[in-house]
């Protein structure tokens, strides 16, 4: 005959109903003056904290706030870049502008350093304008005119940071490299770091690039920027880089080569400046920086740094 069937033990029925709350919302187990001890401080704190605008948000916003700060380009009568002109660099192949990120730092020689990246964003703000500066290996032959060949240094906005910074590339070795590609790295130093902190420009199509050493920049075309201390033209590449500011693009340091052995999209940049015709009320010395007001960067720097 079958067996009859039995009721399980009380203990099962427990385990099976421990995981239901059994007790009112109102019941206080455990802690619970401890808790509502805590509860009250954090809250407390958040409120202190909101009144003297140190919240996460707020932060936030006053970076975002400074450093999209808008700021005005060096005017060019002439065509060309000179030593002492505020640019923007933008990249061929990304259609991005070089900026650098404050906020994303990370150390180099027990120094802390900042980041760069390749912002969509084309309007000339703190993060992406760039001060052409005579590099101090370069003699001062009085010559205002940048020229292919010649050495010079990518100052930062006087507004990004009380002193000037340098837009800098370090030799790629297996402790420092850039963040996702792995290629030489490139970051914003707040010193001037000798032949890491120096560039030069040069003609993008290798077939006139010897041809055209020693003549003027012009502004607003296509050419390469290389570091000197590497010989490795500057790349930004459509890798992304996330930061504050969204979805970025990485700067770095590579050739990019085609078929023909000559450099791609990837490392080819123009000096954006403003022209004639972009500006209402031009400077009467045509914009070349020559005329400049007391204490503004006159595009050298001090030869013992």
């Amino acid at each position: 005959p079958p067996r009859p069937k039995r009721n399980p033990p009380s203990h099962r029925c427990n385990r099976r109903m421990s995981h239901k709350n059994t007790y009112s919302y109102k019941v206080r187990l455990g802690h619970w003056w401890e808790d509502e001890e805590l509860e009250e401080t954090r809250l407390k704190d958040f409120r202190a904290r909101k009144a003297v605008g140190q919240l996460l948000i707020h932060q936030t916003q006053a970076k975002f706030q400074h450093m999209l700060k808008s700021a005005d380009l060096s005017l060019t009568g002439d065509g060309y870049v000179h030593y002492g002109d505020t640019v923007i660099l933008t990249n061929q192949q990304t259609d991005a502008v070089l900026a650098s990120d404050i906020s994303d730092t990370f150390t180099i020689d027990e120094r802390n350093v900042c980041a760069v990246t390749g912002t969509p964003h084309k309007d000339p703000t703190v993060r992406t304008a760039l001060m052409i500066a005579r590099s101090p290996s370069m003699p001062d032959d009085g010559d205002s005119v940048l020229r292919f060949g010649s050495r010079f240094c990518l100052v930062t906005h006087p507004e990004l940071t009380p002193e000037p910074m340098f837009i800098s590339s370090l030799v790629g070795t297996l402790q420092s490299s850039s963040r996702y590609s792995h290629n030489q790295l490139v970051y914003t130093a707040p010193y001037f770091d000798g032949q890491r902190s120096t560039w030069k420009a040069i003609h993008f199509d290798p077939q006139v690039r010897f041809e055209t050493e020693g003549e003027p920049v012009p502004a607003n075309t296509l050419l390469m920027v290389q570091h000197v201390q590497s010989g490795v033209p500057l790349a930004c590449d459509h890798v992304m880089y996330r930061n504050d500011f969204g979805v970025e693009k990485e700067v770095c340091c590579r050739s990019s080569l085609d078929n023909h052995r000559a450099e791609t999209a990837v490392n080819h940049w123009a000096f954006s400046m403003m022209e004639s015709g972009e500006c209402e009320s031009p400077k009467a010395d045509g914009g070349n920086g020559e005329e400049e007001e007391e204490g503004a960067f006159q595009g050298d720097l001090p030869t013992d740094q």
